[in-house]
């Protein structure tokens, strides 16, 4: 059999599909994992047999949608486990509306699911397509277990590290908040989904940023992991004693650790 595997972050993502991978080979099949430019060339060209496609998330945009489409109607099994899951939310409804839609359930033959709460909510929304989900749980959190220390040794440094964890990307992540926002929406993320359209206003307002998305000159703040882009515009907003209290508490904080 063949398996492709889809990825889009490596850090993310290749440490576990490099685990699927080779239990996959382990069973007889022949995987490779790859990107989506390079994935479609190779399909587009007929360069690789049928098989499997394991891909990140059920639905994204038009050029996903219409490669998946592309490999059903070749002959292609599509599977999925959705590496940007929506466990952290109490609500799952617009997980479950921008992420998988009746549409692109028609050309999979099985979504993976991360726990109980996925897969319930899952099967309660998309209720004729239920058989599809399957609550596996995701080699992400398999990479947890004691069995793979001596894996992550090799990334072991005696030197002291601080890990500043956030789940606030569309602030800090390479993108800025403007350029997500349009991503987003021509990709039909909030078409999909009037909740997720509704929360991304609300942050919107708390960055005080107007209708378009704008920031406005006079309100804004700094976060210690925003990228480069947004780092200069932040930096040009604020003053020079604002930016050096900031460099100073942020090295106070690192000598403490």
């Amino acid at each position: 059999m063949n398996i492709y595997i889809l990825t889009e972050i490596t850090k993310r993502e290749l440490d576990s599909n490099i685990l699927l991978a080779l239990i996959a080979a382990q069973k007889g099949s022949t995987v490779l994992i790859s990107n989506m430019d390079t994935l479609e060339y190779l399909t587009r060209k007929k360069l690789i047999g049928k098989g499997i496609f394991h891909t990140k998330s059920l639905v994204h945009d038009q050029r996903k949608k219409n490669f998946h489409f592309n490999l059903y109607n070749s002959g292609f099994k599509i599977t999925s486990i959705d590496e940007e899951n929506g466990l952290i939310k109490k609500n799952l409804d617009y997980f479950c509306a921008v992420r998988f839609s009746q549409d692109a359930l028609k050309f999979a033959s099985k979504i993976f699911c991360w726990g109980k709460d996925d897969y319930d909510k899952l099967i309660k929304v998309y209720k004729n397509q239920k058989k599809k989900f399957v609550k596996s749980g995701a080699a992400r959190t398999d990479l947890w277990n004691k069995k793979f220390i001596p894996y992550w040794a090799r990334n072991t440094s005696r030197r002291k590290k601080v890990l500043i964890s956030l789940n606030f990307p569309l602030i800090n992540g390479f993108e800025t908040f403007e350029e997500k926002i349009l991503k987003l929406k021509l990709a039909g993320y909030f078409k999909r989904s009037n909740i997720y359209k509704k929360e991304m206003v609300e942050i919107s307002k708390f960055l005080n940023i107007n209708s378009d998305f704008k920031l406005k000159k006079e309100n804004c703040f700094f976060d210690l992991s925003v990228s480069k882009k947004n780092l200069t515009k932040y930096e040009n907003y604020l003053s020079k004693n604002e930016n050096d209290k900031i460099k100073n508490n942020l090295k106070k904080f690192l000598q403490r650790q």
